[in-house]
C-alpha cells in the first residue's frame, strides 16, 4: 500500500489530545524551540523576537477525544468529530514559528466564549508588548481573512497584498477581545476545516499547507511600525437589530419605523437612507432564526447580524432578504 502524503503524525497526534494534555505537549513543544512560555490559567504564551503575534486556541466543541482519522484524499476526518477548529491553527503556528519567531498565545476554552482570551487580555503580559499585528488561525475555509471590529483598512490591504486571502465577515474569535487589549490590528486566516461545531467536520490538509505557507508570505512583508487598532463604527442595537417574526411583526415599507414586541424605533435622517434585510440562520440544532437589520448594503447587514450573534458564522446564513 503507498503512503499517503497528506498523512502528518504531527498534526494527528495534535488532533487526538485533550486540552490540558496538548497544553502542556505545546510548553514542551515551544521550549524545544527556544522560547521560554509561560503557562498560566486560560492560556500559553511566550514571548518571541519577531513582532507579531500568532493565536490559536486549544480546545474543541467535541465531547470525545479523536479516536479514528479516516483520509479522503487530503480530506481528514474522524466519527468523534475531527477538531479542526481549532487544532489546524495550532499545528499551523508550530510550523511558522520554524522560521520566523513570532510571539505565541495559544487560549484555553475559546469556544465557550473566549475565556482563555479574556484572561490574556487583562494579565500583565498586554503591557509593553511590542508587536505590530495579530494573526489568529482560526477562521474556516481556504482563503478567508477576517477582521471583526477591526477597521483599519491600510491592515485589511497589507494582509491582502499577497494576493491569497480575501476579506470575508466573521462574528467574533479570541482576537475580537486581544486586539483591543494591545491596540493593535488583527486578522484570522482560514486554515481549511469546514463544516466545524458538528461531527462532519473535516480538515482539508492541502488548505492548512497553503494557509502556512500564505501566512509566511505576510510576515516576510515588511512593516515597521505596528498598525493601530481602530473600532468600527456601528450604530446601538436598538437602532439595527431585532428578531423577526414575518408574520407577527410586520414593518413598514417606508423604512422609518420598526416595530418590535414591546416598542417603536424612530430612525434619525441618515438612518432613514438605509433598507432592511432580513438574515436567515441556521441554528445548531437544526432550526432556523432570523433578525432584521437596517443596513446600508448586504456586506454590513451581515457584519452587524454576525457581531450580535456572535457564535454563528457567515457559513450559518441560509438567506439573505432585503426590502
Amino acid at each position: 500500500m503507498s503512503k499517503n502524503k497528506y498523512k502528518i503524525t504531527e498534526l494527528e497526534e495534535i488532533l487526538r489530545m485533550k486540552q490540558m494534555t496538548l497544553k502542556s505537549h505545546l510548553e514542551a513543544k515551544l521550549e524545544a524551540a527556544g522560547y521560554e512560555p509561560s503557562s498560566e490559567d486560560g492560556f500559553l504564551y511566550a514571548k518571541g523576537t519577531f513582532p507579531v503575534l500568532l493565536v490559536a486556541h486549544m480546545d474543541t466543541v467535541h465531547k470525545e477525544c479523536v479516536q479514528k482519522i479516516k483520509y479522503t484524499g487530503a480530506i481528514m476526518s474522524s466519527p468523534q468529530g475531527i477538531g479542526g477548529d481549532d487544532r489546524c491553527g495550532i499545528y499551523a503556528i508550530l510550523q511558522i514559528i520554524k522560521d520566523f519567531k513570532c510571539s505565541v498565545l495559544f487560549t484555553e476554552d475559546e469556544e465557550i466564549g473566549c475565556v482563555g482570551a479574556e484572561k490574556f487580555a487583562v494579565s500583565d503580559y498586554i503591557v509593553n508588548n511590542d508587536i505590530n499585528y495579530i494573526i489568529e488561525i482560526d477562521r474556516r475555509g481556504t482563503n478567508d481573512c477576517v477582521f471583526y471590529s477591526c477597521d483599519n483598512q491600510e491592515f485589511e490591504k497589507f494582509i491582502e497584498s499577497t494576493g491569497y486571502f480575501k476579506t470575508a465577515w466573521g462574528s467574533v474569535s479570541d482576537i475580537s477581545t486581544i486586539a483591543p487589549a494591545l491596540g493593535v490590528a488583527a486578522v484570522n486566516l482560514s486554515s481549511g476545516y469546514f463544516d466545524e461545531h458538528t461531527t462532519r467536520e473535516t480538515i482539508n490538509v492541502e488548505a492548512l499547507l497553503s494557509t502556512i505557507e500564505e501566512a509566511k508570505k505576510i510576515l516576510a512583508l515588511p512593516c515597521e511600525e505596528p498598525f493601530e487598532y481602530i473600532e468600527a463604527a456601528y450604530g446601538g442595537y436598538g437602532n439595527w437589530w431585532r428578531d423577526y417574526d414575518e408574520e407577527a411583526s410586520p414593518i413598514s415599507t417606508d423604512y422609518t419605523t420598526a416595530y418590535t414586541d414591546d416598542c417603536t424605533y424612530i430612525f434619525s435622517k441618515e438612518e432613514k437612507a438605509k433598507k432592511f434585510f432580513h438574515i436567515y440562520l441556521q441554528t445548531y440544532s437544526g432550526n432556523e432564526i432570523c433578525c432584521e437589520i437596517l443596513a446600508i448594503n448586504e456586506m454590513e447587514a451581515i457584519g452587524m447580524a454576525l457581531s450580535h450573534y456572535q457564535y454563528y458564522s457567515a457559513c450559518d446564513i441560509i438567506d439573505i432578504k432585503s426590502q
